[in-house]
């Protein structure tokens, strides 16, 4: 029985980088068997940048910095130009496995042989608190007036645990990258992820591109991972996570699927992408959260939508106007730290 590794993790950044060191410590206390890990670094502090460095030396992983921020399919991109296995594992940074994970993501796809497999994912900091999604509803639809709208939703979203159904082994439209496996030979049928889609709707791609090539999308309870929303942004944090969401990538990340898929130019879903993305900023406005209370929930909803946010996303174009194009910066002054072994 061969003891080579069948799959390297990679390790990127997603939104923040105050949850790296739990993270990838997590990963490496809960997962099983033999792997690869390539982390990418994209722009960290000082502090991660010292852990990882620490890291890559005390466990042996390939450390790959940028001293720019990168967009996550970016640093996807990167990530996969290093791997050398059947299998890639996606993991964001603010993920927690769950004991067991990897090995029940590999047995779905040797018995389905699925190209990608997603698992369980849950949300909030305190794991097992409620379901993020399991499995879910990717397509291209046709709209009343002949158009095309790109239409997704997430399986239990939001649910408690005690309250899901559905939670079996299953074929399903669409996962996520918080955590997922994918096959080396997808890659070789649907090329890289697409580096245009800065902002969001990498998870949505990703799988009709593997859906349309022929391949399979499985959902797989057995396997489960704790997506650790930010509640408030730390300081070192904050400039990465606006740049995240700004509004020139969110624009950008729209008009690319539009041409991509054809969509209507009106497509409605798009707009509740742009409350997604817009909401998301607001995290950082904690301020937000007592307002109720000072002026009451009609008042504090009115100050929101109709002061707030507007001043919000003038600030956003304003202080990110270098992205008002859309797109991510080119990756340049890459640093390879290889694993030592």
């Amino acid at each position: 029985m061969s003891h080579e590794p069948r799959v390297t993790i990679a390790f990127v950044p997603r939104e923040t980088f105050s949850q790296t060191q739990r993270a990838l410590e997590t990963m490496y206390a809960r997962t099983t068997g033999p792997f690869e890990l390539v982390c990418i670094d994209g722009g960290s502090p000082r502090p991660i940048k010292k852990y990882l460095e620490d890291a890559a030396r005390d466990k042996g992983f390939t450390l790959i910095r940028t001293e720019a921020y990168l967009a996550p399919n970016q640093a996807r991109n990167l990530a996969l130009e290093h791997v050398k296995t059947e299998f890639v594992a996606f993991v964001d940074n603010d993920s927690l496995v769950a004991p067991g994970w990897l090995d029940a993501l590999l047995r779905c796809a040797d018995e389905t042989g699925a190209w990608v497999v997603g698992p369980l994912y849950i949300e909030r900091a305190l794991e097992g608190e409620r379901i993020h999604m399991s499995g879910g509803v990717c397509r291209i639809a046709e709209l009343p007036d002949g158009g095309r709208s790109y239409f997704e939703r997430h399986h239990n979203q939001f649910v408690p645990y005690a309250q899901a159904t559905g939670l079996d082994r299953q074929e399903t439209e669409l996962v996520e990258f918080h955590a997922v496996l994918a096959r080396m030979a997808a890659f070789e049928k649907i090329g890289p992820l697409d580096p245009e889609l800065t902002c969001m709707f990498e998870h949505g791609d990703f799988c009709l591109s593997v859906r349309r090539a022929g391949g399979s999308v499985f959902f797989e309870p057995a396997a489960s991972v704790t997506y650790v929303l930010p509640q408030q942004l730390e300081a070192a944090d904050r400039k990465y996570f606006l740049l995240r969401w700004n509004e020139g990538w969110l624009e950008g990340t729209i008009r690319r699927l539009t041409e991509k898929y054809d969509l209507s130019k009106t497509d409605p879903e798009m707009d509740i992408a742009r409350a997604f993305v817009r909401s998301q900023r607001c995290l950082r406005m904690t301020w937000l959260d007592r307002l109720p209370r000072m002026v009451g929930d009609k008042a504090a909803h009115t100050i929101r939508h109709r002061l707030v946010e507007p001043l919000e996303i003038i600030y956003s174009r304003c202080r990110f106007a270098f992205a008002s194009n859309g797109t991510a910066k080119p990756v340049s002054r890459v640093q390879v730290s290889p694993a030592h072994r």
